[in-house]
């Protein structure tokens, strides 16, 4: 049965049939297209859930992104007491979450810390062959490139053990030495490392049925975004959660935009398994709400075999305009945004009033801005009002002070991290003993200063300079009122080395 309800204005004939299918009830999987408004339809799901429905009961949304997941939050901001009724995040998450609030049943005594940085997983990895008498000699006597390839090698044999969920232990003696002496390292410096995070959650999951059933309960309606790249992990830990009766699952996605088969990805797990293993309807939306049919056409007389025009849903206005100058197309780009905002107001196809914030200028490079940030910064019209919006790069640590400081912030958070307590130490140059204990990692970072040769006087106050700023984290004080708090003296020194 399918009933129609109407959960929002702005859902399509479609989307309303999807998002209200069976009243909520059973297992349904919907091929969507690019642009049909996946996450549209799994936010007001989501609310209908909520609002139509009646019972307690919470409903757990897993997406592929964070920023996904923050989306959804947002437009779902009005429904009453949505953040304790509602688990909205994706599967590392919710998983790593699960092994944080149940930790103790794994043999973590706190809550674990994750080695996120494949250099780290590798300087673990490489402990276990330098410090084993059977395996160092071995070891040490190749040169560097073969090293590298046997920890490549060996990191990717463990990840694959962990993706497939695997507890059994290793007929190659060597092989299960090193992925038991490599987990327990992890162990003892309470972290885990990324793949172990639903294998942990897993375990959690089906070595006991009382944490399995506390989760059914809890979660009467589960939905999958991006379904297109579910992993055997992933799949399976979905399976896990849901046990032999969870039958309310709905699930989201593409198989023509699957793009993590290299990380064990499968589109095999939306279409065939979750089809067969929850007895899923199947529905698809095709109507594109993204792009309308004038940029579609236009997009396809430059790439041949693009998309087809008649499913879009908007029509849309399309056209090609050359300039003298970058200036010159600034001026026109500038002067039609403010006829849109200023003399249109509404239109047909656009949700309510036309204003800065639902118009976007798209560029082949950054490079091409530089024209139109100069007049938009010098419009008061613009004035505060835009923003570019750079490549989301990741932390690019290039100063031994960034390095330094970014290892001691990881200190802070784990005691037992001798990991970057030990780089920190090589950073630096200091010889230090590992025999002292300490109550505190703020303890043991300050304790380094006196490990410093305080004759060299840039290394004393680069030394001095970190452990305020660690100081300074942990008490959640400014950087700029630590540097403030510290004597011209003191750091004239270190600030004329360019670390800043």
């Amino acid at each position: 049965m399918i009933a129609i309800k109407a959960t929002s204005i702005n859902l399509s004939d479609e989307q309303k049939k999807l998002v209200n299918y069976n009243e909520g009830e059973g297992s349904l999987l919907v091929v969507a297209a690019a642009g049909s408004g996946k996450t549209r339809i799994l936010t007001e799901r989501v609310r209908y859930l909520l609002t139509e429905k009646i019972g307690k009961f919470s409903v757990l949304c897993l997406t592929f992104t964070k920023k996904a997941a923050e989306e959804m939050k947002e437009r779902l901001s009005s429904v009453p007491d949505i953040a304790r009724r509602a688990y909205i995040g994706t599967i590392h998450e919710f998983a790593f979450q699960m092994i944080a609030d149940r930790r103790e049943m794994l043999g973590f005594p706190d809550v674990p810390h994750i080695i996120d940085r494949d250099q780290d997983r590798k300087k673990i990895l490489e402990q276990v062959f330098t410090e084993n008498p059977l395996l160092s000699n071995s070891y040490k006597n190749e040169n560097a490139k073969i090293q590298q390839a046997k920890l490549n090698e060996t990191l990717n044999l463990i990840s694959e053990r962990k993706r497939s969920l695997d507890t059994v232990v290793d007929e190659n003696e060597e092989q299960s030495f090193i992925y038991e002496t490599y987990n327990q390292l992890l162990r003892e410096q309470n972290m885990i490392d990324y793949d172990d995070i639903l294998f942990f959650a897993y375990k959690l999951l089906t070595e006991s049925q009382a944490n399995a059933r506390l989760y059914q309960r809890l979660y009467r309606y589960i939905l999958i975004d991006e379904a297109q790249d579910l992993s055997f992990a992933q799949y399976h830990l979905i399976k896990a959660i849901c046990g032999e009766n969870h039958k309310n699952i709905f699930m989201v996605g593409d198989p023509k935009q699957a793009i993590h088969s290299y990380a064990g990805a499968d589109t095999k797990f939306m279409l065939q398994d979750f089809i067969h293993d929850f007895n899923a309807k199947q529905d698809k939306i095709t109507k594109n709400y993204r792009s309308s049919k004038k940029v579609i056409e236009l997009a396809n007389s430059i790439m041949q075999n693009g998309s087809n025009s008649e499913d879009a849903h908007y029509q849309g206005i399309a056209e090609v305009k050359s300039f003298k100058s970058e200036e010159d197309e600034a001026l026109w780009i500038i002067s039609q945004i403010k006829n849109f905002v200023l003399n249109k107001g509404t239109d047909k196809e656009i949700e309510g009033i036309i204003s800065l914030d639902k118009i976007a200028i798209l560029a082949r490079n950054k490079f091409v801005f530089s024209a139109i940030d100069k007049l938009l910064s010098e419009d008061t019209f613009f004035k505060n009002k835009y923003f570019i919006k750079k490549a989301t790069d990741g932390l690019d640590l290039e100063t031994d002070f960034i390095k330094a400081f970014d290892l001691g912030t990881r200190i802070l958070s784990n005691t037992a991290n001798q990991l970057h307590f030990q780089e920190i130490l090589k950073l630096l140059k200091i010889n230090y003993s590992n025999g002292v204990v300490f109550q505190s990692s703020i303890e043991k970072l300050s304790a380094i200063i006196n490990y410093v040769d305080k004759e060299n006087t840039e290394q004393y106050y680069f030394t001095n300079i970190l452990i305020e700023g660690w100081k300074a984290l942990q008490l959640e004080k400014p950087m700029h009122k630590v540097l403030s708090d510290l004597s011209i003296t003191r750091c004239s020194s270190f600030l004329k080395t360019e670390h800043f």
